[in-house]
């Protein structure tokens, strides 16, 4: 009677751990999310020097501050 009742015991056991196995497995990977980056541009009064371009990314937040 014990060793039917280990039988079951290691049997469920198998099927929790392939199931929680297939979780793991379902879940997507983490996401990349890039760190807020400060950069100061300064601008000089001059009327012939050359304004710096800026570069912004889709989904990203600029904020110019004058």
């Amino acid at each position: 009677m014990r060793k039917r009742a280990f039988g079951r015991f290691k049997g469920v056991l198998f099927v929790v751990l392939v199931l929680l196995s297939m979780r793991v497995a379902a879940q997507e990977p983490p996401v990349f999310m890039p760190q807020p980056m400060r950069r100061n541009l300064y601008l000089s009064k001059d009327p012939s020097s050359k304004v710096p371009e800026v570069f912004v990314a889709a989904r990203m937040v600029t904020m110019l501050r004058f």
